[in-house]
């Protein structure tokens, strides 16, 4: 993929799907299309979308009807930019957040569904420098999301059969509380931007905002 290296989607905290009426899937959907946007917008078409999400343009086509229902993404038509037959092309606009998460651009690289690959999304913002915060348990996670335990559960498995995701045991002291989870370093989390590779660049990030 040709990306800046060291790039990073600003990825909000986004909880209580359930009440934004969208899918957890569709986080995978939100930051694919926001990594498409620059200086001048963001118009990516559904192919272009659906190939850096990894899965079909059905999907996204679906996927964005849920984002703009829920309000986290606007859409509306430029008719300074057309395609074939001159039709205008979407342009995409995002609900502001004041904080985010830095989602590196390799997570489109990685080879895993697209079911785990969106997990991996929605809990990172429950980790810090790369360990679950305390006192977080899968239950309390599948909560705030907004997400059965089952879906959780399995897709926490999943992750760590994987190796993107480390489960240790915690000890048996009184104060420990449920296992302890890692994200590995299978995806670069941590920023670093000794790796940007761009002369010219003086701020230290380089965010799709």
């Amino acid at each position: 993929m040709n990306y800046v290296a060291g790039q990073f989607v600003a990825l909000p905290r986004i909880t209580k799907l359930n009440e934004l009426k969208i899918r957890y899937v569709d986080i995978l959907t939100y930051t694919a299309l926001k990594s498409f946007n620059g200086e001048e917008g963001c118009f990516p078409s559904y192919e272009s979308i659906a190939e850096r999400a990894t899965c079909s343009r059905n999907f996204i086509v679906a996927s964005i009807k849920r984002l703009e229902r829920s309000g986290l993404i606007n859409i509306r038509k430029n008719r300074k930019r057309v395609v074939r037959d001159r039709l205008p092309v979407n342009e995409y606009t995002f609900k502001r957040y004041d904080t985010f998460n830095a989602i590196p651009y390799e997570i489109f690289d990685i080879d895993i569904n697209l079911y785990d690959k969106a997990m991996l999304l929605v809990i990172q913002q429950f980790f810090y420098e790369g360990t679950i915060r305390p006192f977080y348990t899968l239950n309390r996670i599948a909560s705030e999301l907004g997400v059965s335990t089952k879906i959780v559960y399995q897709r926490f498995q999943s992750l760590v059969d994987l190796g993107y995701v480390t489960k240790t045991k915690q000890s048996k002291r009184r104060w420990s509380y449920g296992d302890k989870y890692t994200l590995s370093n299978e995806v670069k989390w941590i920023w670093d931007s000794s790796k940007m590779n761009v002369k010219g660049i003086f701020s230290p990030f380089l965010l799709v905002a």
